[in-house]
Formats: structure tokens, sequence, C-alpha cells
């Protein structure tokens, strides 16, 4: 779960970088005079950022309620199935060195 988190701030970053490569500063570069069929580009740069940060916004709350509620009992879940199966492998292996220990004493 901690995967989404990082795919949210990725993005962000990524549109912070879109918004300072279509948002030079107005005398060093223009873009819109320059490629004019790339206006509706540079016009929601803004638009795509805000957006992003209001989906980590909406998003982060209930990741943080599935991973309390979901995965933390799955987590300790599997923890008891590892002991479970650990318990039944160690007697396994008692079981067979009992049985290999009776053929030799028989």
């Amino acid at each position: 779960m901690s995967l989404l988190p990082a795919l949210f701030t990725a993005g962000g970053g990524l549109a912070q970088h879109f918004s300072v490569l279509f948002h030079p500063i107005a005398s060093e570069y223009d873009l819109l005079g320059k490629f004019p069929q790339a206006a509706h580009t540079i016009q929601n740069v803004e638009a795509y950022h805000a957006a992003l940060d209001e989906l980590r916004a909406a998003i982060s709350p209930e990741l943080e309620l599935i991973e309390s509620r979901v995965v933390g009992p799955v987590k300790e879940l599997q923890g008891v199935m590892k002991a479970i199966r650990k318990t039944i492998t160690k007697r396994d292996h008692k079981v067979s060195d009992y049985c290999i220990l009776r053929d030799v004493l028989s």
C-alpha cells in the first residue's frame, strides 16, 4: 500500500516539472508564440497539478483506513500462519526421526 502514495508524489512532481517547463520566465522563451498548437496543454498544466494534489488529498485517508483495517490484520494473520507452518514442519521432522529410530531399534 505504500506504492500508491509514492505514485501520487511522483505524479505531483511530474506536474510541477511540467509547470516549470511550460511556464518559463516571460522574457526567456515564448512558448505560445513559437508553438500555438500547444496552447491547450500550456493552459491546463496548472489544472493538472491541482487535480493531482486534490486526488492525493482525497485518497490518502482512504489508503490509511485500508492499511489499518485490512493490511495490518492480514500481515498479522500471515505471521500466525508462518508460525503454524513452522510448528507443523517441526512435528513432521520429529515424527520422521522417531520412525527412523524405531526402525533402527527393531
